[in-house]
């Protein structure tokens, strides 16, 4: 008698019992941990920070302006909302950096390092950082 040989025919509905078997077995395991998996992951997630984005509200804030090692401006305490860090890390448009922007305003006006200058653009402050 003589032991027929399985071959599996990917177009063909009928799969093979110990295919099928052999198949079943890790994707019900995978099915099973993924929920539990996701769970796991939301549960310890770092919780997300109250940071607030004034898109589209233009503030004027006036202070010192440095451009080492960052741009940024320490800005007077009353030109800003309560609770603010004065200690102004200069960003430009989509949150990259303002080196270029402000290298552009100083060749126009010259040099602003340590001088007091006032800037309108858009806060963004969260985590003690303005």
């Amino acid at each position: 008698m003589s032991k027929k040989k399985e071959f599996y025919i990917g177009w063909s509905d009928a799969t093979n019992p110990r295919l099928k078997g052999f198949l079943k077995k890790p994707f019900v395991g995978i099915f099973l941990l993924l929920p539990l998996l996701v769970l796991a992951i939301t549960f310890f997630q770092k919780k997300s920070n109250n940071h607030l984005f004034e898109f589209g509200t233009l503030s004027q804030v006036s202070g010192v302006y440095y451009d080492d090692p960052v741009p940024m401006l320490i800005a007077n305490k009353e030109s800003l909302p309560d609770g603010v860090n004065p200690n102004i890390l200069l960003v430009g448009y989509g949150k990259f950096g303002a080196e270029g922007m402000m290298k552009k305003i100083q060749e126009e006006v010259g040099d602003l390092y340590g001088k007091q200058i006032i800037l309108e653009g858009t806060l963004i402050y969260g985590d003690g950082k303005t």
